[in-house]
């Protein structure tokens, strides 16, 4: 998986690394828990350039970060707009910006040009031809999240783990889940407490703990123009699923017939 991180300064998470500097700190480390891990085989490549023109060509990445980036460029849809030519069809876009309804720092930082809140954040990718997966606030809503590709998926499948997945005595190999990443959001959805952990090791979008009132949540944060799934062997949490319109699959059933 190639990735590109667009306004990195010092720490760089992904193979290429753009900004118009490098020698300045960025103090995100806390943030990793919400991507996905990269593991990089080649040295990364610095690219000293603005956001706004990247010099690679165009599809190269399936993956780009901006991680508090985005508020301090002088043109964020030309940004955006340079990200989703550089990114594959179903290439993952991941943002996070300060949420200024509780993040001060969104607006009084006299290097942030630009702030929003999940409403407008929504409206801009939207308008840079965005299919936006997932917004949420996050870090005690001190932030925004969002998840964007620039093709549309159409499905939201959220695993869960114990009885589900390979690895953890279920009958669906990873295989068989990543065959779906370029129609599908690959989430995890379980009750595991070392989901976050899950997700790095084998390459998630992103996971959620499972709680009461899960489901209300997601269709809340998630896209809503999607075919969201739920497979699990728990059949207890079925009603749950399908009373906030989600379809549930056994592992045997989605292994023989695949999402509807």
């Amino acid at each position: 998986m190639i990735g590109i991180d667009i306004g990195c300064g010092s720490y760089c998470r992904l193979d290429y690394c753009v900004d118009t500097r490098f020698d300045w700190p960025r103090k995100s480390s806390h943030l990793d828990v919400y991507l996905p891990r990269v593991e990089i085989d080649s040295p990364k490549t610095y690219i000293q350039a603005d956001a706004h023109e990247i010099p690679l060509p165009s599809g190269v990445a399936e993956l780009a970060y901006m991680i508090h980036s985005l508020e301090h460029m002088n043109c964020p849809m030309k940004a955006l707009l340079e990200a989703r030519r550089l990114l594959k069809p179903y290439g993952r876009l991941y943002i996070i910006v300060p949420n200024p309804e509780k993040n001060s720092a969104g607006w009084r930082d006299p290097e942030h040009k630009y702030s929003w809140t999940t409403a407008s954040l929504k409206n801009l990718l939207e308008a840079s031809g965005y299919h936006i997966l997932l917004i949420e606030k996050i870090v005690y809503e001190l932030d925004i999240l969002a998840i964007a590709t620039p093709a549309k998926l159409r499905y939201i499948l959220a695993f869960d783990v114990d009885g589900t997945l390979k690895p953890y005595g279920g009958p669906i190999p990873l295989s068989e889940v990543f065959e779906y990443e370029d129609k599908a959001m690959l989430m995890l959805l379980t009750g595991r407490e070392d989901h976050i952990q899950i997700k790095h090791e084998y390459g998630f979008d992103y996971s959620f703990q499972y709680r009461p009132g899960i489901f209300t949540y997601l269709n809340h944060v998630l896209a809503k123009d999607t075919v969201k799934v739920y497979i699990a062997d728990n059949i207890e949490r079925k009603r749950n699923a399908e009373a906030n319109g989600w379809i549930f699959m056994k592992p045997s059933e989605f292994l023989a017939k695949g999402p509807p």
